[in-house]
């Protein structure tokens, strides 16, 4: 999870369904890289607790190294995270 990413990202193609219509661009990193965005889809993932959710407009980028889910998108359609834990 990504406080300051601005929208959901993969470079796991297989994970991704109902692709939608893309042209595409590309996004720069914090580490002065460029990558190509290949296509959107959609995603669903299991929380730990077993709960089902989708993720929409996933990008897809084949050179990035991990999956990243964007806070200011799950706000933004109103999903409210708790964190907790010791630091």
């Amino acid at each position: 999870m990504d406080s300051s990413c601005s929208f959901h990202m993969t470079p796991n193609y297989l994970w991704l369904q109902v692709f939608t219509t893309f042209k595409g661009c590309s996004i720069f990193l914090g580490d002065n890289k460029f990558c190509k965005i290949i296509t959107v889809g959609t995603t669903n993932f299991c929380l730990h607790d077993g709960t089902k959710r989708v993720l929409e407009e996933v990008r897809f980028i084949p050179s990035l190294k991990q999956n990243i889910i964007s806070l200011s998108e799950l706000d933004n359609k109103g999903i409210c995270l708790k964190v907790s834990g010791k630091w």
